[in-house]
């Protein structure tokens, strides 16, 4: 599915829903829209936890990278870490499986110094709900300095275990929040995960995932690690 596909499906639903009440004209939601990929579920008690040292006793980040992620970063942290060490570089990682966008962007917020290089992976728990992407990367840019690189990593869903409609949704949902990640930062500043798994071929994504949504221990999440490690190796070159 292109680009302007996927736009050209999503102003058609946004229409539909504006016209039903249910989103105003900037967006704002009068009540609970099913999106078709389900509802999130209570995320607060998924595994989840911080590795590395955010700053130091001055104020200054430790860490040359700082990672802020859901369960994808959870699986793929070890291997990140790994690829990290191997450059010689330091990665602080904040993981929360099933954390949608919001809550990570308080998190970095939350942090009194930011870091010089920041990877937001987060997005695929917000298929539930992708109206609220767009505002999210706002709010998040807004809230770290100039002097902050933001990098943020794009979303690949489909759930095999699901129905056939539920996989579309989910991938018609992931669409929707890449195309606003996009839209956002420009493709110089997104991690094009989505585009190495979908644009290899179906054998792609059945090898590194191991249920249409997260990478396979050891082979995917090897795999996801260097996907990232593409995109934050030219910006070590530059700190």
């Amino acid at each position: 599915m292109t680009k302007r596909t996927i736009r050209l499906a999503l102003t058609s639903v946004l229409a539909v829903a504006i016209a039903a009440g249910l989103i105003g004209p900037a967006g704002a939601r009068d009540t609970e829209i099913d999106f078709g990929s389900g509802q999130i579920g209570d995320w607060t008690k998924s595994a989840n936890g911080t590795i590395g040292d955010v700053t130091e006793s001055d104020g200054d980040p430790v860490a040359d990278v700082f990672v802020v992620g859901d369960s994808l970063t959870t699986l793929g942290r070890s291997d990140l870490i790994a690829a990290m060490n191997a450059e010689g570089r330091t990665i602080a990682i904040n993981y929360w499986s099933g954390r949608p966008t919001a809550p990570a962007v308080d998190w970095v917020l939350s942090l009194t110094t930011k870091p010089k290089i920041l990877v937001m992976a987060t997005g695929t728990n917000d298929i539930f709900d992708p109206s609220v992407m767009s505002a999210q990367i706002t709010r998040l840019l807004a809230g770290v300095p100039s002097t902050t690189k933001v990098l943020w990593v794009d979303t690949h869903a489909s759930r095999w275990e699901l129905s056939a409609d539920v996989q579309v949704a989910d991938q018609r949902n992931s669409g929707w929040v890449n195309v606003q990640i996009h839209d956002k930062l420009g493709p110089a500043r997104v991690i094009p995960w989505s585009m190495w798994l979908q644009y290899r071929g179906p054998g792609y994504i059945t090898h590194y995932l191991s249920d249409g949504v997260h990478p396979k221990a050891g082979t995917g999440t090897a795999f996801w690690a260097e996907i990232l490690m593409k995109s934050i190796r030219p910006l070590l070159a530059t700190t």
